[in-house]
Formats: structure tokens, C-alpha cells, sequence
């Protein structure tokens, strides 16, 4: 009924959802809850404990009304221009991004726009040195004056990347739109390897070659996704397909937020992988307050990794494979 009496449809930009929500909350009458619980806290301990009872109703309130503000503005999104479609959908969690129609045409333009800065960066990259020898000798048609620098030309580096994505249902969602990101952008990384897991694991890669992104990630969730995360028999499985293509010119991303279910997390095996590869990268969706919370072991996993972040929205996935193509260079 608060909710009802609100105009949503004024909200322009992803910052105003904090007052909105406030704003519902004091219509729902929330003040008085807050008065209720100051005046149990003066009590005695069957007070307190009622006190305590209502603080915590009070923040599940919140999330719901958070939750209904947030919904809100993804509906009201749409009448804001374009450009404040795209911010928007940039930067909200995954888990809303199946809100918006649109966001496999946003992920293929960030994925070009992407990869056309990276081979720019490559071409320029691959120029090297001076060559002063040739330049010279190119130069004596011209009375000496050296009319075209020449350069010398770096080995191109046999690259390869490989991604490991945890596809149960609490991070399925990031898992869909990395693959889709990277096989994206397949001109700058043509020697992707894919493989998910969830209770078991599987190599993916071939769902990419016979299906676009989109389907092929489609399928995978429907075959691989689950309950039961178990790491440490996904790194197990791993060592054991892929130990004689490890070198030093691998790099292996994890997507994933740890949570084992009280499994053996297996962190010798990624100490093993970390020590034949070029880099291991962790990325998380969850909030680094969360990385150890409940079954999470993410302490276990970050001595081994040489980048760990966290990776919940399009904005994040942009700025970690670009920074991945650097590394590439």
C-alpha cells in the first residue's frame, strides 16, 4: 500500500534508489518500529530480546523494500534515453540483468568495442624497436634522410586462456555472461577453453563451437547446474585433463565464490596449477565482506591467485578483461 502511493517513475539514475527506499519505508511507518525498539532496549532482558527480534524483522523489511525499489526502477528504466539504459544495465548485479531485453546486444558491442581497443594495442605493441639498419638503408633513396621508420617486429605470443565457471545456481548468472563476453570476443582470443561445474564437472568448449554464445551457455546450465559445489574435486578433474597443456603461457580464470559445502576445498591442486601457469585469476561475485563467510573459503584459494576481485556487474566483466588483454600483450 506505501509502494502504492509512490511515483517511481521519476527515478533518472541508479543512485536514487537509496532515497527511495527510505522514502517507502517511512510511509510503511517504519519511525515508529525504530521508537518501539529504543524503548525495549531500556528494559529487561525479555525486552531486549524483543528488541533484537524487531531489529532483525527491521532489516528484512529493508531488503524487501530495497529489493521492490530496485525492480521498480528496471521497469522505468526503458523511458530515460538510451544512454541511461546502458548505464543502468552496466551496473546492476547479474541476477537482474534477465530484466532487460536488450543486454545480449550490450554485451556483444562492449565485447567489440573491447576487442577493437585490443588490437589496436596490439598492433602498436607488436611495432618493438627502432630498427635503425633498415630505416638507414631505406633512407640512401632518399639522400639519407630516413623518409619511413622501420621497426622491429615482437614473436607474436601463442596465448591461452582457460575458464573454469562454477555454474550452480547462486552464481550462475555471472557465469552466463562472462562465457558470453569472452566467446565474444573470439578474434582477440582465439584459444579459449571452457569448462563449468557445479556437483560435476565438464569441459564446455564444444557447445561453443556448434552454438552462439547465448544458446551454448543455455545448455550448459541446463546440463552442469545444480546444487552440491564441490572445488576441490573440480580442481582434481582439471589437473588431471588438462596437466600437459599448462605452461607458461596459460592463464587460468576461476569464477566462483568458494563456497565448497564443507568439502575439502583442494588448495594443494590449485598450488599445483598456479606453479605450471603463466596466472590464475578469481573472480568472485560476491562482496569481498563475503569471500569467508559461512562455507566460503576464499582464504584458502587467494595465496595461489595473482588477481582476485570481484566481478557481480557488466561494468565489473568489462574492466577485468580488459585488463586481461593487457596482460596478454
Amino acid at each position: 500500500e506505501a509502494a502504492a502511493q509512490m511515483d517511481f517513475t521519476q527515478m533518472e539514475v541508479i543512485t536514487q534508489q537509496g532515497l527511495y527506499t527510505r522514502r517507502l519505508l517511512m510511509n510503511m511507518g517504519m519511525g515508529a518500529v525504530d521508537d518501539r525498539i529504543l524503548q525495549l532496549d531500556q528494559g529487561d532482558a525479555p525486552r531486549q530480546a524483543r528488541a533484537e527480534a524487531l531489529r532483525q524483522w527491521r532489516r528484512e523489511v529493508r531488503e524487501q523494500a530495497a529489493g521492490h525499489v530496485r525492480r521498480q526502477f528496471l521497469l522505468h528504466g526503458a523511458g530515460k534515453g538510451r544512454a541511461l539504459r546502458e548505464q543502468t544495465m552496466r551496473a546492476v548485479p547479474f541476477r537482474h540483468l534477465r530484466e532487460f531485453q536488450e543486454v545480449k546486444t550490450l554485451v556483444r558491442r562492449m565485447a567489440r568495442r573491447l576487442a577493437s581497443l585490443h588490437q589496436r594495442r596490439m598492433k602498436k605493441s607488436r611495432r618493438g624497436m627502432l630498427d635503425a639498419r633498415r630505416t638507414l638503408v631505406a633512407g640512401i633513396r632518399h639522400d639519407g634522410v630516413p623518409a619511413r621508420l622501420h621497426w622491429r617486429q615482437r614473436p607474436v605470443q601463442k596465448s591461452r586462456v582457460m575458464v573454469i565457471c562454477d555454474v550452480s545456481s547462486s552464481v550462475s548468472d555471472a557465469a552466463r555472461f562472462l562465457l558470453q563476453f569472452l566467446y565474444a570476443m573470439n578474434d582477440v582470443l582465439p584459444r579459449v577453453r571452457s569448462f563449468a561445474f557445479a556437483s560435476r564437472f565438464d569441459e564446455i568448449s564444444e557447445d561453443f563451437q556448434r552454438y552462439s554464445p547465448d544458446v551454448a551457455v543455455g545448455r550448459v546450465l541446463d546440463r552442469l547446474s545444480g546444487s552440491g559445489t564441490d572445488y576441490g574435486e573440480m580442481f582434481a578433474d582439471f589437473w588431471r585433463r588438462c596437466e600437459r597443456e599448462l605452461d607458461s603461457h596459460t592463464t587460468v580464470i576461476i569464477l566462483g565464490d568458494a563456497r565448497n559445502n564443507n568439502l575439502p576445498e583442494g588448495a594443494e591442486v590449485l598450488q599445483q596449477i598456479r606453479r605450471r601457469v603463466k596466472q590464475v585469476w578469481w573472480l568472485n561475485p560476491e562482496a569481498r565482506s563475503r569471500w569467508n563467510s559461512g562455507d566460503a573459503v576464499m582464504d584458502r584459494y587467494l595465496p595461489h591467485c595473482r588477481l582476485a576481485r570481484q566481478c557481480a556487474s557488466l561494468d565489473d566483466l568489462e574492466r577485468i578483461v580488459d585488463s586481461l588483454l593487457k596482460g596478454l600483450n
